[in-house]
């Protein structure tokens, strides 16, 4: 081989001869490779720088501490407490700005802010680069006498604050023409103080430095949706336009629904009455009703036998009502909302819930000197009679049998101081001063002027032996028995 050839042949095997060609095929590899192990890179290294430090969005109670260690964190939330106020809004406006030294406000955060640098995961950092962390924590503790002290003024401020602004009112029942309605609740806008003293220790002690006086406003406590006010709305109406009646002697007395609506109270969430109204309704009743001789005494309409319908006053024979037990009574009726009739509570011999005279009775006709027994509207005995002598009259009067006796002893004044001792086979009482009927076989003739002519009675109703008798067996203790 000639020199030449072998110069050529060793410079082709010569290392530095050789050439490194990449084409893009090549390139189109190593160059994701390198990003990705770029990104490793910084990965790795963001993990470990947010070891033991926030990622950069995070925030402790607003306050960014994103880059800082648990111990610059607390530095910086240390400097925020000590120099920083606390800003009390009214409707977004600045309304006092206090330092949270004055308000008894520390920094106390014990392991909080480490512990939560522990529990942050580093490893998600890249994340955190758009994602917002704000941390809340109670990171202070606050001297509760301190802050009551510095809120005294406060309050007083509010207090005079108040007096010139709307109040809060509940829904409540109105009474008007148509019946009870809704009043809507009014929204005011006086501050809660009670409500404003807590929020502020809560504010406090949750780390915060604003609180706005409008989140403690005072609330209705009852609104137009209350169920209850609908309920309480329904039964007042309900019980006004109740059908109420009375039934006094034989009478249906209506109560007009507007004087149950009068009546009507709603107070402190209950429905009731008026207590002095209905007293003095019920007062009227036994004005114009009640029978007894005791009380009103109010006379009687009859229908007599031979004069017609004249009136009878009032005698042993009748009722009083019993207002305050009455009074209770009717009360608790018409709270029940239903309709009813009912009779008055009465005292007496008889009751209110019938006519005081009915079908059967006795009539003394004074006048004529007669009487008659009627019996469910029939005459069943009549005869002439004798009666009081003037001076010593027969009392006028609805009265009625209250006893009987057989034989029985009459004891009396004759009115000249002497008295009288005598003997009777029948006795029906009927008033409580001695007056009744009772036989008397010392009477020669009966009727006519008979009482007028020195022949009158003590004031008793003189009948004939043997009429006695009958009326004796056939007259009812209690039988109405109506002089006139």
């Amino acid at each position: 081989m000639s020199r030449v050839a072998r110069h050529q042949e060793k410079q082709q095997k010569s290392p530095s001869n050789f050439k490194f060609n990449l084409n893009v095929k090549d390139l189109s590899v190593i160059i994701p490779v390198v990003i990705i192990l770029l990104l490793a890179l910084a990965y790795l290294f963001g993990g470990v720088y947010y070891n033991n430090k926030f990622t950069s969005k995070t925030s402790i109670n607003g306050l960014s501490v994103g880059g800082l260690n648990a111990k610059d964190a607390q530095k910086l939330l240390d400097e925020h407490y000590a120099t920083q106020d606390f800003s009390i809004t009214d409707d977004g406006k600045e309304w006092k700005s206090i330092p949270f030294s004055e308000l008894g406000v520390k920094a106390n955060y014990g392991d909080k802010v480490a512990t939560a640098l522990k529990e942050q995961n580093n490893w998600a950092w890249p994340v955190a680069l758009f994602k917002k962390t704000d941390l809340k924590m109670e990171v202070t503790s606050v001297n509760i006498d301190q802050l009551n002290t510095s809120l005294q003024p406060i309050f007083t401020e509010i207090g005079t604050l108040n007096e010139t602004r709307k109040p809060t009112k509940d829904a409540a029942l109105v009474k008007t023409d148509a019946g009870f309605v809704i009043e809507k609740e009014v929204q005011g806008d006086t501050i809660h103080v009670n409500h404003f003293h807590e929020g502020m220790i809560n504010t406090l002690v949750s780390g915060q430095s604003e609180l706005e006086l409008h989140d403690y406003l005072h609330q209705p406590g009852v609104t137009t949706e209350d169920t209850s006010l609908k309920e309480k709305e329904a039964s007042l109406n309900n019980i006004a336009k109740v059908n109420a009646n009375y039934s006094i002697n034989g009478q249906l007395i209506n109560i007009p629904t507007t004087q149950i609506m009068d009546w009507l109270i709603f107070e402190n969430g209950e429905i009731s009455l008026n207590q002095d109204k209905l007293t003095t309704y019920v007062t009227d009743l036994a004005i114009n009703y009640d029978t007894s001789v005791t009380t009103y005494g109010n006379p009687s309409t009859f229908n007599s036998t031979l004069a017609g319908e004249i009136t009878v006053p009032a005698g042993t024979y009748g009722w009083s009502i019993l207002i305050a037990d009455e009074v209770e009574a009717l009360k608790q009726d018409i709270l029940a909302g239903g309709e009813f009739t009912r009779s008055p509570i009465v005292d007496g011999p008889t009751g209110a819930d019938h006519p005081l005279i009915g079908n059967t009775y006795v009539e003394v006709d004074l006048a004529n000197q007669h009487m008659w027994y009627y019996q469910d509207g029939a005459v069943v005995i009549e005869t002439d009679v004798v009666t009081g002598r003037p001076g010593m009259n027969t009392v006028p009067g609805v009265h009625y049998v209250w006893n009987k006796q057989s034989p029985s002893i009459l004891r009396g004044d004759n009115g000249d101081g002497t008295k009288y001792e005598t003997q009777v086979s029948y006795w029906m009482a009927i008033d409580w001063i001695g007056i009744g009927i009772h036989d008397s076989n010392w009477q020669y003739a009966y009727g006519g002027s008979q009482y007028l002519n020195g022949y009158g009675s003590h004031g008793c109703i003189n009948t004939p032996p043997a009429i006695a008798a009958q009326m004796y067996d056939m007259v009812a203790i209690h039988t109405p028995v109506i002089v006139h």
